[in-house]
């Protein structure tokens, strides 16, 4: 579930946006990728992901940094109930189901966001399972806005986002007994 379902990145004015290819604003890091066995991986503290986000922790990494990770494929594509794209920070590991990006300039926050919010059932080139092909998703056509406005966008993401955990962590708090706030 995208947390931001009432910001809709397809009708912001043009004057202020660009409309861009995705391949002409972030940098891939698909070659990057390397899908282990669940019976290959050794256990450990790094987050290993797939399509549908962190599936194990292994012993080592293959990426250090911030990085956007859309899914390549799986029913989820089309029927969304997760998110179809994710914010990694710091060491990781990443397998061949998920497209991993960076933005060339700007904010990965507003990347992410505004490929959670794309339709992708009109890209979708799979037969039995819904699939993501990377040149489709290269040619992807995305409205960007400029580093700052993009960087300013994102505060507000982040903003809501953590109003929203700490709300979250609150309500699984047994609330108090109606005696003990006497």
């Amino acid at each position: 579930m995208t947390l931001f379902w009432w910001f809709n990145f397809d009708t912001i004015s043009a004057v202020v946006w660009e409309q861009r290819k995705l391949k002409d604003v972030v940098v891939s890091f698909d070659d990057r990728r390397i899908p282990l066995k669940s019976t290959a991986r050794s256990k450990g503290r790094f987050p290993y992901y797939g399509a549908t986000g962190v599936i194990d922790y292994v012993a080592d990494f293959l990426l250090d940094g911030e990085y956007v990770l859309l899914a390549e494929d799986g029913a989820n594509i089309i029927s969304r109930s997760k998110p179809v794209t994710y914010l990694t920070s710091g060491k990781f590991w990443v397998n061949n189901h998920a497209h991993v990006f960076q933005m060339k300039s700007g904010s990965n926050i507003f990347l992410k966001e505004m490929l959670e919010k794309l339709d992708y059932v009109k890209y979708n080139s799979g037969t039995a399972q819904p699939k993501l092909n990377a040149d489709v998703v290269a040619k992807l056509s995305v409205n960007v806005a400029n580093s700052n406005e993009q960087f300013a966008i994102s505060q507000l993401f982040k903003s809501f986002s953590q109003s929203i955990a700490s709300n979250q962590r609150q309500q699984k708090r047994p609330p108090p007994r109606f005696r003990e706030t006497l």
